[in-house]
């Protein structure tokens, strides 16, 4: 940084003399003097973030009762959670909470429809976003990403069923797909058929024109597509 001291001699000004018929000008200059002129080194200044404890502290939110405001009740099992992060999470629970249902009324929540380990993985990524078992429960969490609208969870899940994939398993897959909405996985599994033809000459690609018509019909206009692609 350059440091100058100095002395104002005199201030600036400007006169128009109107005595010669305004033709003469007086400048008056302002002159600055400097005394003393060094360069100053300024040390750089390192300000040290803290590392973010906002996982940790929601892990603690999601295994400590103390500030719990809600009962969700699984089975025989019964689960603590806060209607504020379940709300702002899931639009089911939102919606759940807001309006004048019995859950909102009585602080207490009744799911009949989902295994106890598998609610409990769903409150896990509800508050850490994160799953422990999603390659052994992939399926059914997929279901209850579906059921409670969680986006992010449902994409985790169709990614860890898309992993496992087969010619045996392609129909099953398609159908699960279709029938929770999960749509990447959906289309990923009719470019696997579409690749595999074997899976058409299945049992289950003939069973699936008897029980689900309107998903076969799509799925080979599908395939149709893409060959359409591939050729162009």
């Amino acid at each position: 940084m350059k440091v100058a001291t100095g002395t104002v001699i005199s201030c600036m000004c400007v006169l128009r003399d109107n005595f010669f018929g305004g033709n003469l000008v007086t400048f008056c200059v302002q002159v600055f003097v400097v005394e003393d002129y060094k360069c100053q080194e300024v040390p750089n200044l390192h300000i040290i973030e803290p590392q973010s404890k906002h996982l940790d502290n929601f892990t603690n939110l999601h295994e400590d009762k103390e500030f719990s405001d809600v009962k969700i009740v699984v089975g025989e099992q019964e689960f603590d959670g806060h209607k504020a992060i379940l709300a702002a999470r899931s639009p089911v629970f939102r919606a759940m909470f807001k309006h004048e249902m019995i859950e909102a009324k009585q602080n207490q929540v009744t799911i009949t429809d989902v295994q106890p380990k598998v609610f409990a993985e769903l409150l896990r990524f509800i508050y850490t976003d994160s799953v422990k078992e999603l390659d052994t429960m992939a399926l059914e969490l997929l279901q209850v990403a579906d059921k409670y609208d969680l986006e992010k969870l449902k994409a985790l899940c169709e990614k860890a069923l898309l992993g496992g994939i087969s010619e045996d398993t392609a129909i099953n897959m398609l159908i699960t797909a279709d029938l929770y909405r999960a749509e990447q996985l959906k289309q990923s599994t009719i470019g696997f058929i579409e690749r595999n033809g074997s899976v058409m000459d299945s049992e289950g690609w003939k069973n699936l024109w008897k029980t689900n018509y309107d998903l076969a019909n799509q799925t080979v206009r599908k395939m149709l597509m893409l060959k359409k692609l591939e050729k162009d």
